[in-house]
């Protein structure tokens, strides 16, 4: 029995042989440039409308002179913005991104193409016929803000025709997937969940396999004749130097590519990236799993919401200052061990809502408890020489971190807690860089001693003053029901939501489970 394992069905391959990828990606370039040329020509029309009234000036269909120089550039902005929307070939983009990448992409277009279109029209114009005009600096401005609604727009349009073509088997890019074991089969997973990446698997070779004794050399050449093959994807843990020399010879010959799925040391691909060295490649590891340009707006909105509302509430934190301060005795700021992006600890600030030195064994048992389900329950109330025994009902969760009619906590501490003011203060780290507005429920050292594997993935990004934990009732949630929250939100982030956990969080603070 022959080593190979056929993907493509008989009924695929004949729509493959009718109607192959590359047949359609002419039609769709032309439309899609035609698109942004049309994008390019209305917005300069729509601009000069804003500006200058009526183009025709009242004069019939002829057009008057302030207009007639302006009226020359359509053509001209039309075909750059159809430049700028072929250099940027959305149809060779394979990986996973969501409408925000898109959306950044018609920013960028746009801002691109009039940087483009006011060179052409100020510096080298000695070739028009209105060389002498003074073009209006305000014109391009309103150009620029309406090709950016267009481009955008054309952008999402794209990501979403490119989708529903792909999983209809056009625009695909047809893989040989070589390896056996979890490597191969998770690459077969990914394409499969996510068939709008335009990647349709022909074949699959196992590395090795007595049941063919031909070589993968041999296999591999078999497949390349028989279909139509544009890369092959080594998933193997470990290749033979010779087998890799002959497979990238077959690749050469038949003008495929070849990639390799590297070994990720068991961190997530959105922690890594591969980078050049000099002349040497480097896969750098624990990297920031969200992409540059949303990394960029969720650090912005960081800094800039965490600094309006710090400016907004400082009454509110004054207020609560002297309370903390007039109440009892110790420093008015909290300074706690925290474990932040990557395992970095980092000190978090809250308003302090305990004794000073409070004992803090009990609370640490609690976590624990929920953490690992096993650990024994702590009893009494915490107090050096209080009620402790065997006899003392067990502390009563107030939340998934919290402890009901916790004795260490002063009375001002409690109205504190109980409207979440005593954390205002992170908003001090979250200016820092340390924490941001919305993110994993930040770890305490002791917690992360306790995880699983698979718990420490929370600490892939920046901890939050909120999260989707936090507004969603926690008093409800295990501790691995919040972690899979945590998760999910790392993996699909996105500005809206975190606008919309903002939102949630000011009704869930006076909600009386999320203390």
């Amino acid at each position: 029995m022959s080593a190979l394992t056929r993907i493509a069905s008989p009924a695929d391959q004949r729509v493959r042989r009718r109607t192959p990828h590359r047949m359609k990606l002419g039609s769709f370039v032309l439309i899609g440039a035609g698109l942004a040329g049309m994008a390019g020509a209305l917005s300069l029309i729509g601009a000069l409308i804003i500006r200058e009234g009526d183009p025709f000036c009242a004069t019939g269909w002829h057009l008057c002179s302030r207009t007639r120089p302006y009226m020359q550039l359509v053509p001209f902005a039309a075909l750059v913005r159809a430049g700028v929307f072929v250099r940027r070939r959305p149809w060779r983009q394979r990986r996973p991104r969501g409408y925000f990448d898109e959306v950044a992409e018609g920013f960028a277009d746009a801002a691109l193409g009039s940087v483009v279109l006011v060179v052409l029209t100020f510096f080298f114009r000695s070739g028009f016929r209105f060389s002498g005009f003074s073009y209006s600096r305000l014109l391009f401005v309103f150009d620029w803000m309406i090709a950016t609604a267009g481009l955008v727009l054309l952008a999402v349009g794209v990501k979403a025709c490119l989708g529903w073509l792909r999983r209809r088997g056009h625009n695909n890019w047809s893989l040989v997937i070589v390896g056996n074991g979890s490597g191969g089969e998770s690459v077969e997973r990914h394409i499969l969940e996510h068939r709008e990446m335009g990647y349709s698997i022909a074949a699959k070779l196992r590395g090795e396999d007595d049941r063919d004794d031909r070589s993968l050399r041999d296999r591999l050449t078999e497949v390349a004749r028989n279909q139509r093959v544009d890369e092959v994807v080594l998933a193997v843990p470990r290749i033979d130097r010779t087998e890799l020399s002959q497979i990238v010879s077959v690749a050469e010959l038949g003008h495929l590519q070849v990639s390799t799925v590297p070994e990720l040391f068991g961190l997530p691909p959105t922690k890594t990236s591969l980078e050049a060295r000099g002349h040497l490649p480097v896969l750098s590891l624990l990297r920031e799993p969200l992409p540059g340009s949303r990394r960029i707006v969720k650090r912005t909105m960081d800094v800039v919401g965490g600094g309006l509302i710090l400016l907004a509430l400082s009454p509110i934190l004054l207020a609560c200052s002297l309370l903390v301060r007039l109440s009892s005795r110790g420093p008015v700021l909290h300074r706690q061990q925290r474990v932040g992006m990557d395992g970095r600890p980092f000190a978090i600030l809250k308003f302090r809502s305990m004794r000073d030195a409070a004992d803090t064994s009990l609370h640490e048992a609690f976590v624990a408890a929920h953490i690992r389900p096993t650990e024994p329950r702590p009893v009494g109330d915490g107090t050096p020489g209080g009620p402790e025994g065997p006899h003392e009902a067990p502390a009563r969760p107030e939340g998934l971190f919290k402890l009901e009619g916790d004795q260490r906590v002063t009375a001002v501490g409690k109205f504190l807690r109980r409207f979440s003011l005593d954390e205002l203060p992170q908003l001090i780290n979250v200016i820092r860089g340390e924490m941001s507005l919305v993110g994993p429920r930040p770890a305490l050292p002791f917690e992360v001693a306790l995880y699983e594997e698979w718990h420490r993935r929370r600490l892939e990004v920046r901890p939050g003053m909120t999260g989707l934990w936090q507004v969603g009732g926690r008093a409800k949630l295990s501790f691995d029901a919040m972690v899979r929250l945590d998760i999910t939100y790392i993996e699909e982030w996105s500005l809206f939501r975190d606008f919309l956990v903002l939102l949630r969080t000011i009704p869930a603070v006076f909600r009386k489970e999320t203390g």
